[in-house]
Formats: structure tokens, sequence, C-alpha cells
């Protein structure tokens, strides 16, 4: 896969909204989507285990940042779109070979602004 470089000072961080109607929207109508950092991967499964999903030749770098403690922090933001997989309709399987991806958050409303 040939890297996807962005301009110096680049920073993809598209809001809720802009990712349902620029990306979302045009992958569920079978649009082509616009060169991105928004990749396809098999998220969930038994052969899904979290460190085979991820190479390095993924196009996205991880930023390391350290404070006035010299405290290291690292800043990992992926967006992918994924498959998932319904165990009743209320529930979502997030079994990701030997473990389970954290649900961090419950449903969240995005209204439209337009």
């Amino acid at each position: 896969m040939r890297e996807f470089i962005m301009p110096l000072g680049y920073r993809f961080e598209p809001t809720d909204e802009e990712l349902i109607r620029f990306y979302l929207s045009e992958k569920a109508f079978g649009q082509p989507l616009p060169r991105s950092f928004i990749m396809e991967k098999e998220l969930y499964g038994d052969n899904a285990n979290p460190w085979d999903v991820f190479s390095d030749t993924d196009p996205w770098k991880t930023e390391t940042k350290f404070d006035e403690n010299e405290t290291k922090s690292i800043k990992n933001t992926i967006f992918v779109f994924t498959k998932l997989s319904k165990i009743s309709p209320k529930r979502i399987s997030r079994k990701a070979g030997c473990g389970l991806w954290d649900g961090q958050t419950g449903a969240i409303t995005i209204n439209d602004s337009q």
C-alpha cells in the first residue's frame, strides 16, 4: 500500500457531523470516498487480534508529546469503517480475537446543522 502523505501542518480532525455527511453517507450509498485517513478494517471476529489488525504500512502516525514534567502521552485517533456483528437487536459483539474492544461511550445524538 502506498503511503498517503498529508501536507505539513494538516490535521484530519472531522466533526461527528462531517464524518456522517461526507464519509459515512457516501460509503452507505456506494459512492467513492475522497482520499482520506478512513480505512476499511475487520476489527471484530475470531481472527481480529488488535496487534494483527493494524500494520506499519497503514497511513497514520502516532503523535508522542511530553508535558512540562516530561510525562509522555500518546495520541492515537484512528477512523475505520468496519462491519458490526449484533448479538441482539440492541447489543453489538465487540469480540476481537482473544479479547474485546472497549465500548467507551454509549450512543450519542448527532444533529444536522443544516
